[in-house]
């Protein structure tokens, strides 16, 4: 909701002007504040500051078409009124007022008062965060009925599936008005009457071929609940009253849909699978498969994986969704048990072709499509319906592209409306900004033997285990499970096919050769989103010991690939445009931050700081956080350093509080350990960043630079040649070699301390001290001349630096070791 600089009266609109000054008694101008929302129909929102009869301050001024004649439907500002009015007590709680309105020609203007007196005194719901959204949505399910519909009625006579389906679909059930129709035979491949449908190995009924159905048998009539809907209830369309300690208040807006004599649970359904779309509209078919199979109600659970991740927690705010609803039938319809929950099943059915016919995205009208598939089997399995168990297997929609373009479609739940199309903006923010992400998926193809000699297919079984096993250990990963490649691949399907299945992100396949003494490893490392290699290389080891052997590969393979998949998303994250989400984020901010230059730290610092205000409970965002700090002290880039080392423990500390299972958390907050002398407390952090990750370069890394700030040089020493030889390229290459050439000088191990130095400054170098190791090393072999020619051209860079800050960026080194590196470097020519 920005403000925009030409706030004056629309074009669209002018005549409108004269007859609201007149009809509403405005005395002076109206003052436009900010214009909230614009659309391709017309449709103005804004905030304006008005003095008439009937109000003065603050409010919301509409301007929008009306609807055509033809259609016979009540305005706007009616069904508002009338949803104010019915129950009074919830409305002047919940719901805006309506100040005045105007009709004319066509146009219609509505101005109506400001929920929480101010829209900066509110946000969202789907901008809460989880404790403040749980609560709110506790309430929220539980007042819809208990307030909203306490005076609520049952339907007369038995109602059956398809008159309360039409009820709530109206003309999307009509083949000739409906995309639903269309979207199974264009889009999916479908006869739209094709009565089962198969996916992931499981028979689903075809919703749409239900909902038309009149040959039902009668026993599935119900006696149904009646009352009042507000039709459009997403997250976007729920304000809630910030700074209110315990239980804000919360807030419906936009009732351009009400009715008031429904089949009731329908808003609940909407509520829930805008919900869902909002946070999982872009994941792959699998895993929106096992969220709807967790869901499932009657039906046997099939999904193998189970959740994904953080997919826990969204799956527990439907939960409390449905519990609120269901504690309203306990309490007031008990002995109808079976036709309420009948009833809410077909409003999940409902509301999933409703989203099925949406102008959404082909991928999202997918995922609507089976979630009224989904709810729909649990009303059979509930009801004993004898329905087709086989029939094609459904072809989820293959473009995946960005839900950006998800719209709301503000129609009436019977009669045809058009989009009024402020809503567009509104539900476009809704689907995009997703929680903290979920970590990528990665699965590992059974490796084929190339040999085929004796037990060789046991050697390379042990090789593909291995790999998972180590794949595991990567704590930002997510490992399909081995027996679930095995069986596809053993199935005969490609690649891309199996990936598809499992959901996979990138796959691991490659091949083994060998005889009695020797054994040719070749992998690859596949982005499955293009087919294309991330990394290849091919292994070479004589045969020993066989099982030493099979780790020792599958540490290698499992080191390249956290390495390299690190520096893809890193890079993806860089080159994306539009929408990003909290992910993209960290990751362009860390790709900033290796850039190792005053700028870029500061735009990594802004990034940051936008993400933890967004989401401030990622782990990832605090630890990165805490790393650009770090990065400050090191490079005296801050004037504070007390701050700065205060503000990097904070967010390390943050970053383990909130995922303690991060072996990228537990590295941070070994650093900023180091910053206030804790060496101990550092080793010992680092040393739980191994353990939590083995293969992660990074872990070895910091594990090293605890060590060597400790003055245990000689034990350093083997921890950066494992960091080197897990990420043998990219950013913090040059780290690693001047972090080694680091301890080889303090140990006088001067000739290939010299050797990594000197490799660490070819191309572009990391800062000043790469300098400054080599012309250190070329002291202590007595080569002044050429160590004062090094630290000369390290001035042309940087002028500033000086001895007395390079004990600020190394104070806490052991005073030995740092008198030692100093005393050197004055002899280099570094002034004082």
């Amino acid at each position: 909701m920005s403000a925009i600089d030409d706030l004056s009266w629309p074009e669209a609109y002018k005549e409108l002007l004269p007859l609201i000054t007149d009809r509403w008694s405005v005395k002076g101008e109206i003052y436009f504040h900010q214009r909230l929302s614009a659309g391709k129909s017309g449709a103005l929102v804004f905030i304006v500051d008005i003095t008439c009869d009937a109000f003065s301050g603050q409010a919301i001024l509409k301007l929008d078409a009306l609807p055509d004649p033809e259609w016979q439907e009540k305005t706007e500002n009616q069904r508002h009124l009338e949803a104010f009015e019915a129950i009074p007590v919830f409305g002047s709680k919940h719901l805006a007022r309506i100040v005045n309105s105007l009709e004319h020609e066509g146009k219609i203007a509505i101005l109506s008062t400001v929920v929480a007196q101010g829209l900066e005194y509110s946000l969202p719901w789907n901008d809460c965060g989880y404790e403040l959204a749980l609560n709110v949505l506790q309430r929220l399910s539980r007042s819809l009925l208990d307030d909203w519909n306490s005076d609520y009625q049952m339907a007369p006579g038995m109602q059956s599936p398809r008159e309360m389906l039409s009820g709530w679909l109206g003309y999307r059930l009509d083949p000739e008005e409906s995309r639903l129709h269309r979207f199974l035979s264009d889009v999916c491949g479908h006869d739209p009457n094709e009565r089962c449908l198969m996916f992931e190995g499981h028979w689903y009924p075809n919703p749409l071929t239900f909902a038309c159905n009149e040959d039902l048998p009668s026993r599935l009539s119900i006696r149904a609940a009646k009352g009042r809907l507000h039709g459009d209830l997403h997250g976007y369309n729920v304000l809630v009253r910030s700074h209110q300690s315990s239980d804000p208040e919360y807030y419906l807006i936009d009732l351009a849909l009400y009715e008031d004599n429904q089949f009731l649970f329908y808003d609940h359904a909407y509520f829930e699978l805008a919900y869902l779309l909002a946070r999982r509209g872009n994941c792959v078919p699998a895993q929106w498969d096992a969220i709807l199979d967790d869901l499932g109600l009657f039906h046997s659970k099939h999904h193998t994986l189970g959740l994904w991740q953080d997919d826990v927690g969204i799956v527990e705010f439907v939960r409390t969704l449905r519990r609120g609803v269901m504690s309203w039938v306990e309490r007031h319809e008990s002995h109808r048990l079976s036709f309420m929950e009948s009833q809410y099943l077909l409003a999940r059915v409902a509301v999933g072709l409703n989203f099925a016919n949406k102008q959404i995205g082909d991928g999202a009208r997918g995922h609507a499509f089976l979630y009224a598939a989904h709810n729909l089997k649990d009303y059979m399995t509930l009801n004993n319906v004898d329905w087709p168990r086989h029939g094609p297997v459904f072809h989820f929609p293959t473009t995946h592209e960005s839900l950006s373009g998800f719209q709301t479609e503000t129609e009436t739940l019977a009669p045809k409306t058009e989009l009024p199309a402020e809503k567009e903006r509104l539900f476009d923010r809704m689907v995009t900004q997703l929680p903290a992400p979920q970590k990528p998926v990665i699965a590992v193809l059974p490796f084929d033997d190339l040999s085929r000699q004796g037990d060789g297919n046991g050697f390379v079984a042990g090789i593909n285990q291995e790999l998972v096993t180590e794949l595991a250990k990567v704590d930002w990963l997510s490992v399909v499970s081995p027996t679930s490649t095995k069986l596809l691949k053993d199935a005969s399907l490609s690649g891309e096919e199996i990936a598809q299945r499992v959901g996979a992100h990138y796959l691991v396949e490659g091949s083994v050769r060998h005889d009695d003494q020797r054994v040719r490893v070749t992998a690859h490392l596949v982005d499955t989103s293009n087919g294309h290699d991330l990394w290849a290389d091919r292994l070479d080891h004589k045969i020993e010991d066989v099982f030493s052997l099979q780790e020792e590969i599958a540490a290698a393979v499992v080191g390249h690939i956290d390495w390299e998949l690190r520096f893809d998303l890193r890079e993806q994250a860089r080159l994306k445009r539009g929408e990003v989400n909290v992910w993209d984020r960290v990751q362009k901010a860390l790709w900033h931050l290796f850039k190792f230059t005053d700028e870029d730290t500061q735009k990594a610092n802004d990034i940051l700081s936008k993400t933890i205000d967004m989401t401030p409970d990622y782990a990832l965002a605090h630890a990165v956080m805490a790393n650009a700090e770090l990065r400050k002290l090191f490079f005296t880039q801050v004037d504070d350093r007390k701050g700065a080392k205060e503000r990097a423990l904070y967010h390390a500390e943050r970053a383990v509080a909130l995922d303690e299972h991060s072996s990228f958390a537990h590295a941070t907050l070994a650093r900023a350990y180091t910053v206030y002398n804790r060496y101990d407390a550092a080793i010992a952090e680092a040393e739980l960043a191994v353990s939590l990750n083995p293969s992660a370069a990074n872990a070895h890394l910091v594990l090293g630079y605890t060590q060597l700030v400790n003055g245990q040089a000689k034990r350093a020493l083997s921890h950066f040649e494992t960091a080197t030889r897990f990420g043998p390229s990219g950013p913090y290459f040059k780290v690693k070699l001047l972090s080694k050439a680091m301890c080889l000088y303090l140990l006088d191990n001067l000739e290939q301390a010299e050797a990594c130095a000197r490799t660490a400054l070819e191309g572009r170098s990391v800062g000043p001290f790469g300098h400054y190791v080599l012309a250190v090393i070329m002291i202590r072999q007595h080569r002044i001349e050429g160590a004062r020619q090094i630290v000369y051209q390290s001035k042309e860079i940087y002028p500033a630096m000086t001895c007395s800050r390079v004990r600020l960026a190394f104070e806490n080194f052991q005073q030995r070791d740092l008198d030692r590196f100093v005393s050197d470097l004055q002899k280099a020519g570094l002034p004082d």
